[in-house]
């Protein structure tokens, strides 16, 4: 969804397929990485356990975290370069050609849970429908007005996209001045933090 201001600001929420696939995969294969920004709370689906050697689950993990940063690197570039370029899909991310830029097993695991991911994604009381009802619960309008009448005048022009993931963020990530990705699972971080969405608006007018 867009919402322009009549200063010219822009605010873009959006849940991207791409990055909601890719934490679909690591919350089924139980691969998210041990570390403090990404969450297991929340999960869709609960992980079931890889069958393998620790090596390859290992292996798999990386492989994992490396496509799931590539992706943040190249969304962050893309909104960069233009005000609508976060609403691409990743080139690393390629259903129909059953994911063949990744390596195996992750691979072979994208292209297997894809068809199961599409089925929830669309699914009336899940998916992508449960990210739209939070996230358009932010009250951009009011907090946009809110730091203007701090500052005395009206906001500055600007463009701020913010892409939402179901689960699997424990923290937000604020890559740069017009792009952050948030997860849902944690309201009071994401949708409710009202300090923060001041506060980055604030940097931004």
């Amino acid at each position: 969804m867009q919402i322009a201001g009549q200063s010219s600001w822009i605010f873009v929420d959006d849940a991207p397929t791409d990055l909601n696939f890719s934490m679909y995969v690591a919350g089924s294969l139980g691969i998210l990485p041990k570390d403090p920004m990404f969450s297991s709370r929340g999960l869709w689906p609960e992980a079931a356990p890889v069958i393998g050697s620790q090596e390859s689950f290992q292996r798999l993990g990386h492989q994992w975290h490396d496509w799931w940063l590539a992706m943040v690197a190249e969304k962050s570039r893309n909104v960069e370069s233009e005000p609508r370029g976060g609403e691409r899909w990743s080139a690393l991310f390629a259903p129909t050609d059953q994911f063949r830029s990744l390596d195996d097993p992750l691979r072979t695991w994208c292209a297997k849970l894809f068809e199961p991911f599409q089925r929830w994604w669309s699914f009336p009381g899940g998916g992508s429908f449960a990210v739209q009802y939070w996230t358009h619960l932010i009250p951009i309008y009011e907090i946009v007005q809110k730091v203007a009448k701090d500052l005395g005048r009206p906001v500055s022009p600007f463009h701020l996209t913010a892409h939402f993931v179901y689960a699997g963020l424990e923290d937000i990530l604020d890559l740069s001045p017009g792009y952050v990705i948030l997860g849902i699972n944690k309201p009071s971080v994401a949708i409710h933090n009202r300090d923060w969405w001041i506060a980055k608006i604030r940097s931004l007018a």
